[in-house]
Parts: structure tokens; C-alpha cells; sequence
């Protein structure tokens, strides 16, 4: 592994953890794996990806 690369995620993971005041997540193993980085639960939100054919349709 690359030596900058590695802390140039560690620094970018905490700045997100620290000033992010939302952040999205496309699965709940996504979700999981940043708790158990130190991220705050209560932070991160999950969201689908794509979009709700039925809503599309349903718009006159």
C-alpha cells in the first residue's frame, strides 16, 4: 500500500467524521463498516440508489 495514500484517507476520514453534520451511505454493510471506524452513527444515513419508478410515473 502507498504510505500517502493511507494517510491521506486517515486525514480525510477524520475531517468527515468531525465536520460533517450529515453523510450518506448507500448500504447498511457501508453504514456498519464506518461505525466501526469511529464514525457516529447518528450521522450517517442510509439512502437507495436509483429512483422510485412508481413515484416517476405517478407525477402528471
Amino acid at each position: 500500500h502507498n504510505i500517502i495514500s493511507l494517510y491521506s484517507q486517515k486525514a480525510g476520514f477524520f475531517l468527515i467524521k468531525r465536520k460533517s453534520d450529515l453523510i450518506f451511505v448507500d448500504n447498511n454493510k457501508l453504514r456498519d463498516t464506518l461505525v466501526a471506524k469511529g464514525f457516529p452513527a447518528d450521522k450517517l444515513f442510509i439512502t437507495s440508489m436509483g429512483i422510485d419508478k412508481q413515484f416517476i410515473e405517478s407525477i402528471p
